[in-house]
């Protein structure tokens, strides 16, 4: 499965804790309140981000995890730098 960059959103789980996937946007709705729908690698989530793609899977000083399932279905080909 490959996607566009520009189909996807960063989401985080519904547990928080910095856990990061990756989802299609459908019909350009964003879920910031909560509701998302699943992740591309099948992970149910809470909410979207605001994260600019180009920031996935950067280390700042949060123990943030990124969903290596996501970024291969993605592809890292897109530009995102990969799951670290």
């Amino acid at each position: 499965m490959s996607a566009h960059a520009t189909d996807l959103v960063i989401a985080e789980t519904e547990t928080s804790t910095w856990h990061y996937h990756l989802r299609r946007v459908v019909e350009g709705r964003l879920y910031l309140s909560g509701g998302a729908p699943p992740a591309l690698c099948g992970a149910d989530l809470g909410w979207d981000t605001r994260f600019p793609l180009s920031s996935w899977g950067l280390r700042r000083h949060i123990p943030e995890t990124w969903c290596k399932e996501c970024a291969r279905l993605a592809g890292e080909a897109q530009g995102m730098g990969g799951a670290r």
